[in-house]
């Protein structure tokens, strides 16, 4: 839920989103999550969590996709490098 909004907004936009719209959004993240899937990858939860405030109206299109360009919320720690050189 952005910031900004109160809860109060937050539940009449929720009420306001048309069902059909709230199921034409559902069937989209559906096949986006197979598509996916195919390829032997998970989202993880805070990505699904991400995408279900995006089926609740929560979010726009715009700021779900916004939302999940910046996954990992943080950098991922560098691999250490090993010396593949012989000791001498």
């Amino acid at each position: 839920m952005p910031r900004d909004w109160t809860p109060a907004e937050a539940a009449a936009r929720k009420e306001r989103l048309l069902l059909d719209e709230r199921e034409r959004r559902a069937a989209g993240v559906r096949n986006s999550l197979g598509s996916i899937a195919i390829e032997g990858l998970d989202p993880g939860p805070e990505a699904k969590a991400t995408l279900q405030s995006y089926i609740d109206g929560e979010l726009t299109l715009e700021e779900t996709g916004a939302a999940l360009l910046t996954w990992p919320p943080e950098p991922l720690p560098a691999e250490p490098q090993h010396d593949e050189r012989p000791k001498a």
